[in-house]
């Protein structure tokens, strides 16, 4: 048995070539669609002349890549894969851990074999129409037919680390009694669902019914299942039992093509796209040192330099991960050579990650603007302001506690004014970068859209002259960016879907007639919100926590009579905070993947001033909501 257990991974393996097949081919089609939409901007404002089809054609590509890619983050032993909520795994003996993700892959395989019959049934219900991309005559069903052969390569990876797990349990001797632990939760769970999506069985009202599904995803993703396989799977068997087993397919073929084909979701691949290329590129280190340069001299000198770096940096990156990565390389082992104290070090790098969605280009600006239906551009311009006004709140924290006790971080040494001034000549491709995609937008020469191609072309066209990178960097730049969007937009359309068996059980509804049956004052429950996207945010990733509450809370808001752009950039603040709190901590924990011999308490503790920092910055911002919307207001005049 356990021979034939190892031959069948064995095999399994041997499909890695297939996924890095597929990832190649997918990131020369990423690459492709990029200089499609960098040509066409170009020639319609220096020719007036642009290329027929590009926004039509832009969607159904990203689809093509997303799918092609869906599986790589999985490829290699060690990474994490799509994303998920492990905690809880990591507190329980080996034995009871292996036994929990024994059971979790079972209901994984099962969830992604669903949507392999669900994309494929629908698929197979349109073969005889004539669904075409109209401008280029491209037909849609051989992209339909893409989606369930993506979520089959996923399958097989997700089938070795499966098996992976029941030889290493084999191996452990983890004895009768945990395998019939293992074999019942398996079954019982099957059962459940089996029963479950059985409607005459139950007389359970819609709200009922979402409450209940509501409950069972956050269960799914505390014992550490994937975000989208839990949302997929808690879709699964509500909506089942609302329409029916035949009558879903619809949402996993039809609403996955319709999601991800809307040409809107291309600026977030874009922008994805132009953070690899700055982070491969060492644009940030130059910025760093720069900032080093300028600031180090003063008490937390080099402390303030990463902050003050970060929020530049976030100016052309977006992305709390690439701050953290780029902030954990470089200022960590400066700082350590000034011997700065470690929780101050570690709190200075995770605070500095959560300016990064603050200040535009920002990945959760373009989610909230999609799914609220807001401008982007706006968002962005909106952000700027707070986002500045928390970077001097941190700031003007670390200079003070430095200057009060000096030993948590020696001014480092004074450079002369030439130095400084010759230390900004390596950050102009950064500003170059932030110029063409603001002020393109602002100035009406692309869309915001638009944006996110004509800034990862910039950015990729300054590499190349610079000579930051070579051709076969460039491949892991698309891959690695291939590969994060095939995490994303797995989780986007995962919780849109969730979203809408939200919208069915009526939970939006019933939530307001709750609130209005409390007869609460607004401010009150814009608190009461924050506490929620607080308690959300430690657990959740930000882009999964706007689309899974927006549904509910956006009209609500809106009811109150808050502006969604003010609402917009509180969300984003109090979701990025979320990332630096305990006990999950995103950001923290991707610190310590940067420096592994940080400790997780030292990263917590110098990370909790800053959040209570944040927090006053955010109470300065609800008190005062102008702060916010000025500066949209006065350029759209």
């Amino acid at each position: 048995m356990k021979d034939r257990l190892i031959s069948v991974i064995s095999l399994l393996n041997k499909t890695t070539y297939i996924h890095k097949g597929a990832a190649l081919l997918g990131s020369v089609i990423l690459f492709l669609l990029l200089c499609l939409s960098f040509v066409d901007v170009i020639g319609r404002y220096l020719f007036s002349h642009s290329i027929p089809g590009v926004v039509e054609i832009s969607g159904p590509i990203i689809v093509i890549v997303v799918f092609l890619l869906l599986g790589y983050p999985n490829l290699k032993e060690g990474r994490d894969g799509h994303i998920s909520i492990d905690i809880l795994l990591q507190k329980l003996p080996l034995r009871y851990s292996l036994v929990a993700k024994i059971i979790i892959g079972f209901l994984t395989l099962g969830t992604i074999s669903l949507l392999i019959w669900g994309c494929t049934a629908y698929a197979l219900s349109v073969r005889e129409s004539s669904l075409i991309i109209e401008v280029w005559q491209i037909p849609v069903l051989p992209i339909l037919f893409l989606i369930p052969v993506g979520y089959a390569l996923l399958l097989l990876l997700v089938l070795r680390d499966f098996l992976k797990n029941i030889l290493a349990a084999w191996d452990l001797h983890i004895g009768a009694r945990l395998w019939l632990l293992a074999l019942a939760g398996a079954a019982v769970s099957a059962a459940v669902v089996i029963l479950w999506i059985q409607p005459d069985m139950w007389n359970i009202d819609p709200f009922r019914l979402g409450i209940i599904g509501v409950g069972v995803m956050f269960l799914l993703l505390l014992i550490g299942m994937p975000i989208a396989i839990a949302m997929m799977l808690a879709s699964f068997i509500f909506l089942a039992h609302l329409y029916g087993i035949q009558g879903i397919s619809v949402f996993f073929g039809g609403w996955t093509y319709s999601i991800l084909s809307d040409y809107s979701w291309t600026v977030m691949a874009f922008f994805m796209l132009m953070g690899y290329v700055i982070l491969h590129a060492n644009f940030g280190r130059d910025l760093f040192d720069s900032a080093f340069k300028w600031l180090g001299h003063l008490p937390g000198g080099l402390a303030l330099a990463t902050i003050w770096g970060g929020a530049t940096f976030s100016t052309v990156v977006g992305n709390a991960a690439a701050t953290t990565i780029v902030g954990g390389a470089i200022a960590i082992p400066e700082m350590r050579r000034y011997q700065y104290n470690d929780s101050l070090s570690a709190g200075t790098i995770a605070a500095a990650a959560t300016l990064g969605p603050m200040i535009p280009p920002s990945t959760q600006f373009i989610i909230y603007g999609l799914v609220t239906e807001n401008s982007i551009g706006d968002l962005f311009i909106a952000g700027i302001v707070p986002g500045l006004l928390l970077t001097f709140a941190f700031m003007a924290y670390i200079y003070t506690r430095c200057k009060i006790n000096p030993a948590l971080g020696l001014a480092g040494p004074s450079t002369k004014i030439g130095e400084k001034v010759s230390s900004l000549k390596y950050c102009w491709p950064l500003v170059v970068i932030f110029l063409s995609v603001v002020f393109g937008i602002y100035f009406g020469i692309f869309t915001p859209t638009e944006a996110g191609g004509v800034g990862a072309a910039t950015t990729l066209i300054m590499g190349f002259v610079l000579k930051r990178f070579s051709w076969k960097k460039l491949v892991s730049i698309f891959r690695d960016t291939g590969m994060m969007l095939g995490i994303m937009f797995f989780i986007i359309v995962s919780t849109i879907i969730f979203g809408h068996f939200m919208s069915v059980s009526q939970i939006p509804e019933n939530v307001q007639r709750i609130v209005d049956s409390l007869a609460l004052a607004p401010i009150t429950i814009i608190l009461i919100l924050c506490v929620v996207y607080l308690i959300l945010g430690c657990f959740l990733d930000p882009v999964a926590i706007i689309i899974i509450t927006m549904p509910a809370f956006y009209p609500l808001v809106l009811n109150l009579g808050y502006g969604p752009i003010w609402f917009g950039v509180v969300v984003v603040l109090l979701t990025n905070l979320g990332m630096i709190t305990p006990p999950v901590g995103m950001i923290c924990f991707a610190l310590k993947g940067t420096v592994p011999n940080l400790s997780m308490g030292n990263i917590f503790k110098g990370s909790l001033p800053f959040v209570f920092v944040s927090l006053g910055v955010c109470a300065f911002i609800i008190a005062f909501p102008k702060i916010v919307t000025w500066l949209p207001v006065l350029l759209q005049r």
